[in-house]
């Protein structure tokens, strides 16, 4: 299969037909020919026994490869059986095939060449009328205004010092926006780290209170009831939800809508609306309200 692939899925591909006659070159070729400069430029430089030219291969016409393959018997001689007479006759046969078939190969040779020369010379005589043609009167109006905006001047136009400052104000303002909305993050992450520092273990009596009610059975019993208090109640809250990125997705919601953090407490406006002394009262957030 790989095989014949190449050769687009054929099972063989016959080989280029061999030149039987020479090539016939029209006159444009030979002039070509003509200015292909090769060998040696010093003539004193040909080695000996050499010429500066190659003279290539001498081919054979028509004429003389009938003279030397398909002659004609100097001396003709009689039959005298059936045998010899089939002989003479398929000779004969072969000579006027192989002659006709020269003849006409040299005669399509000739016609090629005729073709080569009818289409240099068609599209010589067409690139001269090209040449020698007028401009139309929509190239005459349209070339000024291509090249005056193309070749004469920037491509692109300069600002002016207008658009530069409000170039520098939009810069500036983007900026300032940027910067407000990476100090707002910040100061958002800052308040919930202040907010979840009041479960952190600090001084070693919180240390040891905590152990102690880890360890202790009373401890032990009342932390384990509000354990299950406090998932009862994540469990009642969220038994309609069966995917958890949904429940974050609801959770943040609700936290951008109430403006409090991720631990439930009061969010960063409602803070800085009380630094700020705007407002004296937070309100209640769901923690606090249960």
């Amino acid at each position: 299969m790989k095989g014949i692939a190449k050769y687009g899925f054929k099972s063989g591909v016959l080989p280029k037909p061999r030149q039987i006659v020479p090539r016939v070159k029209p006159a444009f070729e030979l002039a070509e020919e003509a200015k292909i400069r090769t060998g040696f430029a010093d003539p004193k430089m040909v080695p000996k026994g050499s010429s500066a030219v190659s003279s290539g291969r001498k081919e054979l016409s028509a004429s003389e490869k009938i003279a030397l393959s398909a002659k004609a018997p100097k001396k003709v001689k009689e039959a005298k059986t059936a045998h010899q007479e089939w002989r003479q006759k398929s000779a004969d046969i072969r000579r006027r095939y192989l002659t006709d078939a020269l003849e006409t190969e040299e005669v399509l040779e000739t016609k090629k060449a005729a073709r080569r020369q009818k289409a240099h010379d068609d599209a010589a005589s067409l690139r001269e009328r090209m040449l020698q043609t007028g401009e139309s009167e929509a190239i005459k109006l349209t070339m000024p205004t291509i090249e005056n905006s193309l070749l004469s001047g920037s491509m692109v136009r300069p600002r002016t010092e207008e658009e530069k400052s409000v170039l520098a104000l939009k810069r500036g303002a983007n900026r300032k926006a940027v910067l407000a909305e990476q100090m707002k993050l910040r100061s958002a992450q800052l308040l919930e780290l202040y907010q979840s520092t009041r479960e952190y273990i600090i001084t070693p009596e919180e240390l040891d209170l905590a152990v102690d009610q880890q360890f202790s059975h009373s401890s032990s019993q009342s932390s384990t009831a509000q354990f299950n208090a406090l998932e009862l109640k994540k469990r009642l809250m969220y038994e309609n939800i069966r995917s958890e990125a949904f429940a974050n997705a609801r959770e943040d919601l609700a936290n951008t809508l109430l403006g409090t953090t991720s631990n439930h407490e009061p969010g960063l406006t409602e803070v800085r609306d009380v630094l700020d002394g705007t407002s004296h009262s937070h309100h209640p957030t769901p923690t606090e309200q249960s």
